[in-house]
């Protein structure tokens, strides 16, 4: 019986508390009948069965980005930002290699890496944003943790932002100016001053927004003619798309001015009702494009539900 005890154990994910997993950060605790109902659909069986589907869907999945490297795929983003400058910032229409679609602030900030050579700034890019993932999952356990990393593997292989901004969703009510980061990027992502302001945080508002426009006046001032060129390409991207690869790596063709609102909204559910959980899931609606490699984000969660755990 104590063996059978032991194993049933082991099939929870091993710090998160997976069948626990609620989106509240409210210090009241859970209701018996709500925690009765979790054990009862979280069963060890359930759970061993969705881990082992994890896996089903992770290795094809990373494997099919991992052979496609040989094709021209490894560091399709991250090539972009390291050539920006050599290349011209937006001399490439989006949706083609090089193709650098951020702020002129971002081509700035990351300039001291470009001068590297490509070998080298590739290997550091997928180091540390292996490192960002794996520190993100690290609260699950390695049972939990190993699938799911392997599924941001393609994410990894190709160089995008998206576990940074999964980071920015872990530090950001800390470190309010982490927000920053995606108001100078994919910048509809960036909800983190939405909460704030829903909040009455002013403080926290100011200092997300505040430095990111101080970095953006100071950024204007240095090259106002990339900034000009970035706006049109923001106001006039059905100039440049390319339907067909939209079509190829969208999920659902769904127009971001149809999933902004609906991300607004759940920001300002989050924050009325302190669910931090929820916010990466705002962060993934509000993303330029919705894709597969968008739902990265939610990576973020891990981290944040040991947060909640540790501020109860």
């Amino acid at each position: 019986m104590h063996f059978q005890a032991r194993r049933q154990i082991s099939e929870q994910p091993e710090s998160l508390g997976w069948n626990r997993l609620d989106l509240r950060t409210t210090d009241a605790a859970p209701e018996r009948g709500e925690q009765a109902t979790a054990r009862v659909f979280w069963t060890p069986v359930r759970l061993r069965a969705l881990r082992h589907a994890i896996w089903l869907v992770a290795v094809p999945y990373a494997l099919l980005f991992v052979f496609g490297a040989f094709n021209g795929i490894a560091g399709f983003d991250a090539h972009a930002y390291w050539a920006a400058w050599s290349n011209g910032l937006y001399s490439a229409a989006p949706e083609q290699r090089d193709a650098y679609l951020y702020s002129p602030a971002f081509a700035e900030a990351i300039w001291p890496l470009s001068l590297l050579p490509w070998s080298l700034f590739y290997g550091i890019w997928i180091v540390g944003t292996a490192a960002t993932y794996a520190w993100l999952l690290a609260p699950l356990g390695r049972r939990w943790a190993l699938p799911l990393f392997i599924l941001t593997i393609p994410e990894i292989v190709v160089g995008n932002i998206w576990g940074l901004l999964a980071l920015v969703a872990v530090v950001g009510f800390r470190y309010p100016a982490a927000w920053t980061l995606p108001l100078l990027t994919k910048i509809t992502p960036a909800v983190g001053p939405l909460w704030f302001a829903v909040r009455r945080e002013w403080r926290a508002f100011a200092i997300s927004v505040g430095l990111g426009l101080g970095v953006a006046l100071a950024s204007v001032a240095l090259a106002p003619d990339l900034w000009v060129e970035w706006v049109r390409l923001l106001v006039h991207p059905e100039q440049y798309a390319n339907p067909g690869r939209d079509a190829a790596t969208s999920l659902v063709h769904v127009p971001l001015f149809v999933r902004l609102p609906i991300a607004g909204c759940l920001t300002i559910f989050a924050a009325r009702t302190n669910r931090r959980l929820v916010l990466p899931f705002a962060m993934v609606l509000a993303s330029p494009v919705f894709a597969i490699s968008t739902f990265q984000i939610l990576a973020a969660l891990p981290r944040m539900a040991q947060q909640r755990r540790a501020e109860r």
